[in-house]
Formats: structure tokens, C-alpha cells, sequence
């Protein structure tokens, strides 16, 4: 009998360190499992790199609010919500298809035919593997040979290495960018100035509103954006790991929104389709804005 009950307390530590191991992998797949299903492909824009920043014009109106910029502020006519799938093509769908697409959007009469391809921008610049686009990268080829529509170089998430033909890279030499402007790079430099400038380009004068690209590292308060439209992602718990960087598209803030005990936010669209978020929308905090963005764009499209 006393052997038995030795046997079963030495038992106990290894029990234990199982249930704990359980528990361990159980928070890790918690944490990873949206990895399977929403791919990334962001590399972050090394620090010194030559990005087009904003001119002096740009820089002080960002320092000083404009006076007509309102409390809040959606753009609309924005593309359907879109989806890489299995691609880890972010990039080129933040800036492609829907920064380019919206620019192109503003003077003519909007549909599908304005929306441009994220595979023109995506499988030029890979190098023949699925691993991502810098963001200053995919800016300089829409400026160097624009882009062709979706409609003339269709989305397939298993492709990445088909290139343009001579007919799209014609198409596409019609619709290059006049330029692209980097507001900020590094994490912690979204600060009030960076804020503002955001704001400005999406309120714009004259009917030149700009979408405007973020770089993010995407923690589980993103993975797990909730459907309705008071969740806001906010700045990761401590312990949390980022696991890659990721592209998305602010579209609109509220500087009135309130959520954590925060206030203010952006609203950003993603490219996971409907079924992540708010169908594709969330919002995130002015104060995830100043710790985690590490980088800011927006382009001219030339319309």
C-alpha cells in the first residue's frame, strides 16, 4: 500500500508539468493560430533608408492643426473589402489596390474597372518567393510603371511568380504616380504632429483626400478584432509577441472615440475579407498609433 502511494505522489510533479506544458501550447496556439489564416508580408522599411519624406509645406501644416479638420472624418467610395488569402501580398493590397484605386477613384465615376492590381506590384517585386514587400518598394514601382487593373491582371492567391505581359505593362505605364511622401518611420514616432499629418491627407482640399498606409506589428488584439464597431484595437499586453508585420489602410478617425479608458482612433480596412472585424473594418487607438505604427504613407496618384 505504501509503495503504491509513492508511486502516486511521484507521479504528481510529472502530471503537473504536463497540465502546464497543455496550458502553455494551448496560450501559443491561442496567440499563432490566426497565423494559418490570415498570412502577413510586411518587412518593415529599414531605418535610413532613402524614403520620400514630407516637404516643408506638408510638414508645417501637420504641425499645426487645420482649422476645417472636423472632431471626425470617414472617407467613402472606398473598394470592396478585399482578400489575399493565402499570400502574403499586404502590401501591394494596401497600395495598389486600395490607395491607388481610391486615388483613381476621386475623378472619375468609381467601379470595378478603377480598382488596380495587387499582383502587378507583388510578383515583380518578390524575387520569385512568397516572403513579403518592403513598403517603399512597392511606392517606387507605381511610380516607375504604375499599374495595370485587376480587371487586366486578375488576383489568384496561389500565384506569385506570373509576370505582367507587354499589353499590361503598357496599360500600366498610363497610370504611374506622380510621387508617394513617408510621414514616419520608426516605432514611437506617431506623435501628434504624425497624427495630424495622417488627418490631412485623408480631410485633403480640393478633393485630393489620400488613404494612408500603415506598417503594423500585428499582436492578438488585431487577430481578434471583434465584429461590431465600438471594438478598438489597442497597444499589445506586456508578454504578448508580434508575430510579423502587416500592411492595412486608414480611411478615417474619431477623435471622440473612447475605448480602455483611451480617446480617439482610427478606422482601418484590411484586406482578410469580410469575415475578420467589423466585415473588414476595425478601429485602432490614437495611442497604439504613437507606440506601434512604424510607418505612414500616402501617394498622389495622378488621378
Amino acid at each position: 500500500m505504501k509503495k503504491q502511494a509513492l508511486v502516486a505522489m511521484a507521479a504528481i510533479p510529472a502530471l503537473l508539468f504536463a497540465v502546464s506544458a497543455h496550458a502553455a501550447d494551448a496560450q501559443q496556439s491561442s496567440q499563432t493560430s490566426q497565423a494559418v489564416l490570415h498570412p502577413l508580408g510586411l518587412k518593415f522599411t529599414p531605418l535610413g533608408a532613402n524614403v520620400p519624406k514630407m516637404n516643408a509645406t506638408e510638414a508645417s501644416l501637420a504641425s499645426k492643426p487645420v482649422t476645417a479638420t472636423p472632431a471626425s472624418f470617414v472617407l467613402t467610395n472606398i473598394p470592396p473589402v478585399g482578400d489575399q488569402g493565402q499570400q502574403g501580398s499586404c502590401v501591394a493590397w494596401s497600395t495598389a489596390y486600395y490607395q491607388k484605386s481610391f486615388g483613381h477613384g476621386l475623378t472619375t465615376s468609381y467601379s470595378s474597372s478603377n480598382e488596380y492590381s495587387p499582383s502587378f506590384v507583388y510578383n515583380q517585386l518578390n524575387g520569385g518567393v512568397d516572403g513579403g514587400l518592403y513598403p517603399v518598394d512597392a511606392y517606387n514601382l507605381l511610380v516607375s510603371k504604375g499599374d495595370t487593373t485587376l480587371s487586366k491582371m486578375a488576383y489568384n492567391q496561389y500565384d506569385y511568380t506570373t509576370q505582367p505581359n507587354s499589353t499590361q505593362l503598357a496599360d500600366a505605364a498610363l497610370h504611374k504616380n506622380l510621387g508617394s511622401t513617408n510621414i514616419f518611420q520608426g516605432a514611437g514616432k506617431g506623435n501628434a504632429t504624425a497624427q495630424q499629418a495622417v488627418k490631412n491627407a485623408l480631410v485633403g482640399t480640393s478633393g485630393d483626400q489620400r488613404l494612408v498606409g500603415i506598417a503594423i506589428p500585428v499582436y492578438p488584439e488585431w487577430d481578434n478584432a471583434q465584429a461590431n464597431d465600438t471594438y478598438v484595437v489597442d497597444a499589445h499586453k506586456s508578454g504578448e509577441k508580434s508575430r510579423g508585420g502587416h500592411m492595412v489602410t486608414i480611411v478615417g478617425y474619431d477623435d471622440n472615440k473612447v475605448y480602455n479608458g483611451y480617446t480617439g482612433a482610427f478606422k482601418v480596412v484590411n484586406q482578410w475579407g469580410t469575415s475578420w472585424g467589423n466585415k473588414g473594418y476595425t478601429w485602432i487607438s490614437y495611442d497604439m498609433f504613437s507606440k506601434e505604427v512604424q510607418e505612414a504613407w500616402y501617394m498622389n496618384t495622378n488621378n
